[in-house]
């Protein structure tokens, strides 16, 4: 959703650039977006859930890089994104019962924009371009298709 418009621009209403929103499956008054809010350079972009009925914002996986591109687990336990923090682009996930941190790929080519299976057991992603998919760990990582 582009700045200011639709749903996300209607909610916030911030000034900043907030893109990427997907609701929680298991309750529509709350939602998680990639935003410039809290970005300490000027590149950087952070991962919020930010509750309709409360007003309240969580900034989860706080960090000082890129996160974006964030995608809630069919179950609502789990969020993935992708994140250059470890030096180029690779899929995370952030479980939120205990606010940890998965790394699920590491590869040195860019990773990103992480999509659900529809039993939360694999992800699906893009590399450089193409698509992948992997379990929730980064093992059986299969390439789905080839760019010419």
């Amino acid at each position: 959703s582009a700045v200011g418009t639709g749903v996300i621009g209607d909610v916030l209403n911030d000034g900043e650039e907030n893109e990427w929103p997907c609701y929680n499956p298991l309750d529509n008054n709350q939602f998680v977006y990639q935003t410039t809010k809290a970005g300490i350079n000027v590149d950087d972009t952070s991962i919020f859930i930010y509750d309709i009925s409360g007003a309240a914002y969580t900034h989860i996986a706080a960090s000082d890089y890129v996160d974006g591109g964030p995608a809630w687990s069919p179950d609502g336990t789990m969020i993935a994104f992708h994140s250059n923090r470890s030096g180029d682009f690779d899929v995370y996930i952030w479980r939120l019962a205990d606010s940890t941190l998965l790394h699920v790929t590491n590869d040195s080519r860019s990773d990103g924009f992480p999509v659900w299976n529809q039993d939360g057991t694999r992800l699906a992603f893009t590399r450089d371009r193409e698509l992948w998919t992997t379990n929730l760990d980064g093992t059986d990582q299969k390439k789905l298709t080839s760019r010419f």
